[in-house]
């Protein structure tokens, strides 16, 4: 995921941890958590839109983190609006 471009004057905080993401926020930082990131791969064409949603899917259904169907439809959506754009 290293082809993902973040402009060099802003500073980002990548954490699922909520609290973490609150206080960053707080401080400044843009936080993003791994469902962002994947929306940003896709976006960037890192990802194709199959790929991303099924690594949204694989997340969704295997990971430990903590995320529910409405936030998978949220990704999705989000998605849809970059394709829509395009």
């Amino acid at each position: 995921m290293s082809r993902i471009k973040l402009p060099p004057s802003s500073a980002y905080l990548l954490a699922d941890d909520w609290e973490a993401r609150e206080v960053s926020e707080a401080l400044g930082l843009k936080a993003h958590g791994t469902l962002g990131i994947v929306i940003r791969a896709y976006r960037e064409s890192v990802l194709d839109k199959s790929e991303a949603e099924d690594t949204v899917e694989e997340l969704y259904q295997n990971s430990s983190l903590f995320i529910t169907s409405r936030i998978v439809k949220k990704a999705k959506s989000k998605m849809d609006e970059f394709q829509d754009e395009s």
